[in-house]
């Protein structure tokens, strides 16, 4: 009988271990709250719809920390943008060339014509070409009055020599126009009257390197100062004698404006080209004379 009662109190007490266990885990889950899914995603979305968007000047500290180094980075692309440098100034050139003129009007290229000193010879070149007998040495640009070389890859500049300035100029300009106003009377009466059409002109003047193989066109001096333009080696049939120009000829004035560089000449062609009526002065064996072109359009 005692072995039974043992067993028994050992069934009663592990009975109530168990319930105690049991009540203890009931009443501590009871106290946790876990909520439906359902309830999560809403409270989530709810939360969402509830923030407020701020505006951008919210967001200025951010910037002005520069938290991405995006400011950096705006400054490199801005140096990107900057012009390249300017044209820095170029050395003279040391080559035996001598510039003689540059056409840069409103033709469609641009024309220089340079001499070979040592040679003695005068070619018409435009942007591109090589100049013969000084190897490597190309016409990188035509500007007026001086020329931009390429000479083995480096930059020189060939300049127009430099003219002179100041009261003399002045005073001898003013002279040559009071010596002209003072003939222009009795030499314009007897000035030589030549008909042209403008068609002819315009087909001469559209060829500027043809046209300067027509003749050989070279500044003149009087005293060391430039006095109007030479003419020599005028061709037969050329626009030159339809213009009754021969060699020899100094071309001064053109309607009564001095002509004292090859790009004055430019004005002569262009003039021809728009004008109806055109004046021009020629000394001829010392004698100023005037020739007046009329140009018709057919």
């Amino acid at each position: 009988m005692k072995k039974y009662f043992i067993i028994l109190n050992v069934l009663l007490i592990t009975g109530m271990l168990y319930f105690s266990v049991k009540a203890f885990y009931r009443i501590a889950t009871a106290q946790l709250d876990y909520g439906s899914p359902a309830e999560t995603v809403n409270r989530e979305v709810t939360s969402s719809e509830n923030e407020t968007r701020q505006p951008l000047a919210h967001y200025d500290p951010i910037i002005k920390r520069n938290l991405f180094n995006t400011k950096e980075e705006e400054k490199v692309e801005e140096k990107k943008e900057e012009p390249e440098e300017k044209n820095e100034e170029l050395e003279e050139t040391k080559l035996k060339l001598k510039l003689w003129g540059t056409f840069t009007g409103d033709t469609e290229e641009a024309y220089a014509i340079i001499e070979n000193i040592k040679e003695k010879k005068q070619s018409l070149y435009s942007e591109g070409d090589y100049i013969p007998d000084f190897q490597d040495t190309i016409i990188d640009q035509v500007l007026r009055q001086e020329v931009r070389l390429l000479v083995k890859g480096k930059k020189e500049v060939l300049r127009m020599e430099e003219k002179k300035s100041g009261s003399k100029r002045t005073s001898r300009k003013r002279g040559r126009s009071s010596e002209r106003r003072a003939s222009a009377s009795s030499s314009r009466e007897d000035a030589k009257k030549i008909s042209l059409k403008r068609s002819e002109i315009e087909e001469a003047v559209s060829d500027i390197n043809t046209l300067m193989k027509q003749a050989k066109i070279r500044p003149h001096f009087k005293n060391g100062k430039p006095d109007g333009l030479t003419l020599t080696r005028v061709k037969r049939n050329s626009i030159f004698t339809k213009l009754g120009l021969r060699s020899g000829d100094i071309l001064t004035g053109i309607d009564g404006n001095d002509i004292e560089s090859v790009d004055d000449a430019l004005k002569f062609y262009n003039s021809l080209k728009s004008a109806s009526n055109v004046d021009v002065e020629v000394k001829r064996r010392g004698r100023m004379q005037h020739i007046n072109y009329s140009i018709d359009d057919e």
